[in-house]
């Protein structure tokens, strides 16, 4: 079902009493400190990933199966890789599909009896704290009205892994945010605009302390000149790489590379179908533009990324929405690609051009349902020690396991 389709009845009153009153990982010591202060949003530009979170929606597994089938590949086996599903029909389902995976890596196909959609990414936001390495309660956002049947669904399921034991009690306040709005490096916080009509009724800079508090950095708010944004999320069109380097997406540039991809007729018909419904390129580009200026005058480098808009049908085609690791020396960014040479091999060769191994993931089929790898994969936790090797052995454990924590 589409979220914009559910009727708007939910009173915003009794939403923000519900997650106020929800419990809560925030404590204060003896010196009236809270621990929150020194915790922080995992970042996306550093560490080993050891362990990620994907969500099985059965309803789209046609779409997944190809993006399941490269990720759970391209992964290394070190990599913990948990399955959250809504029944124990469907966990089994998972666990005869992708069985065969089970003996080289640690997979936890976990059923928490509870309707998640496909996009793991944004309704939960891993923290750590950063002077120890260990990991943080999650931040799961408060539902916001319109969206508030799947999304509430979606921060019970957290509860119920906490009942079982399987995570930390999470973190909740009153803040609407979705995960894919919030991208980090080391210095900031990025976060699109669309933060503050999320959460209207709260001023701008109330906000903005919130979002500080339960991210640990200064935030970064990424807008073009009239405070309005090109897309929701912000990882959609901004990916850091470093703290240095920003990449951000470009219509006009992807524009270009397919008019100079070539004479051949089928190939320009289908690359002109890809642009049909597609955001005017006069609109975004400049908000794209003015974004870029914005993150340069804060002495960001910035390259771009090719990216199509499709307002009108909620999807981007975007190399943007990527995982980045690091494994001792060794880059790696896991990108999105959907058939399209022109563009999915300039992309590839922007993040070469900055020392990254490319592992392909295809998102070819699930795009149009609004996301790619980021918001399918959620890295929950990430090694910070780069005296440990670059891969690890496989824990005792290895193999894929069943577990109803609902049950």
């Amino acid at each position: 079902m589409n979220p914009a389709s559910f009727p708007n009845r939910y009173l915003t009153l009794p939403v923000l009493l519900a997650a106020l009153v929800l419990p809560t990982a925030t404590t204060i010591d003896q010196n009236g400190v809270s621990p929150e202060s020194q915790v922080a949003v995992l970042p996306d530009t550093e560490g080993t990933i050891s362990e990620i979170t994907v969500n099985y929606d059965p309803i789209l597994e046609e779409e997944l199966d190809p993006v399941y089938e490269d990720l759970l590949r391209a992964l290394p086996p070190d990599v913990l890789v948990r399955v959250l599903c809504p029944s124990h029909e469907a966990a089994s389902h998972f666990v005869d599909t992708w069985g065969r995976m089970g003996p080289d890596r640690k997979i936890q196909v976990i059923n928490v009896g509870i309707d998640v959609s496909a996009w793991a990414r944004d309704r939960s936001i891993a923290r750590h704290d950063p002077s120890s390495g260990d990991r943080a309660p999650s931040f799961v956002p408060a539902a916001w009205d319109v969206h508030w049947d799947y999304q509430a669904s979606e921060i019970i399921a957290y509860w119920v892994l906490r009942e079982a034991q399987l995570d930390l009690m999470p973190l909740t306040t009153w803040l609407r945010l979705d995960g894919g709005n919030v991208v980090s490096n080391q210095r900031h916080v990025f976060v699109s605009s669309a933060v503050f009509e999320d959460n209207s009724l709260a001023p701008r800079d109330f906000v903005l302390r919130e979002l500080s508090r339960v991210l640990g950095r200064e935030c970064f708010v990424v807008e073009d000149q009239l405070g309005s944004s090109p897309w929701e999320h912000v990882d959609m069109f901004l990916t850091p790489i470093s703290d240095d380097t920003i990449l951000v997406a470009s219509q006009q540039l992807a524009e270009q590379l397919l008019w100079d991809a070539g004479d051949d007729p089928v190939a320009q018909a289908e690359y002109a179908r890809l642009f049909e419904s597609a955001c005017s390129t006069d609109i975004v580009e400049p908000q794209l533009d003015h974004i870029t200026d914005g993150l340069e005058a804060e002495g960001y480098r910035v390259l771009r990324l090719p990216v199509v808009f499709n307002q009108s049908e909620n999807w981007v085609l975007t190399y943007d929405n990527v995982l980045i690791e690091q494994r001792g020396h060794h880059r790696i960014v896991y990108m999105p690609f959907y058939g399209i040479p022109p563009l999915d091999d300039m992309a590839e060769a922007v993040y070469c051009m900055e020392g990254f191994e490319v592992r392909r993931i295809d998102a070819s089929k699930i795009f149009v349902h609004g996301g790619t790898v980021r918001c399918i994969a959620n890295v929950t936790k990430r090694r910070f020690d780069s005296s440990k090797p670059d891969s690890l052995p496989l824990p005792p454990t290895s193999g894929l396991e069943l577990i109803d924590a609902f049950e």
